[in-house]
């Protein structure tokens, strides 16, 4: 229910040519306009990170539900749930031929963010460990 939730705010924000440049899970807000509204309204903020860059669309939609994904903690959310994401921002109940292409593209660009998350953890970690063996 959230997640399709999110994904078409995200899809409405993409639609107005907006593109955030660190989509994420923590720029993800819930809040009630009114007191006693039942269900919450979604909003994003880290707003000084948007571009309305036209140029390559189509790529920056990826990118973002990509990193989108990514911080979705990994012991709540699952491929299926993800898969319920991405169906919902591009509203559709399954995947046809071109959507499958961007759900394989779109898991690409998952694992690489992935590696590339190791790669400078393993970084700060050697990086840390040489500072704590300098300080002894």
């Amino acid at each position: 229910l959230w997640l399709g939730r999110i994904a078409r705010a995200a899809r409405r924000m993409h639609a107005c040519g907006f593109h955030h440049l660190d989509f994420n899970a923590t720029h993800i807000l819930f809040y009630c306009p009114e007191p006693l509204a039942e269900t919450p309204c979604i909003g994003f903020f880290d707003l000084q990170r948007v571009s309305r860059t036209r140029l390559f669309r189509w790529r920056w939609i990826v990118k973002a539900l990509a990193r989108l994904i990514h911080t979705l903690p990994p012991h709540l959310f699952s491929e299926a749930d993800q898969r319920h994401l991405f169906l919902s921002y591009r509203d559709r109940s399954r995947l046809d031929f071109w959507g499958r292409l961007q759900w394989r593209w779109l898991r690409s660009k998952i694992d690489r963010i992935k590696r590339h998350t190791q790669k400078i953890d393993r970084i700060k970690r050697r990086q840390r460990e040489q500072l704590s063996k300098v300080k002894r």
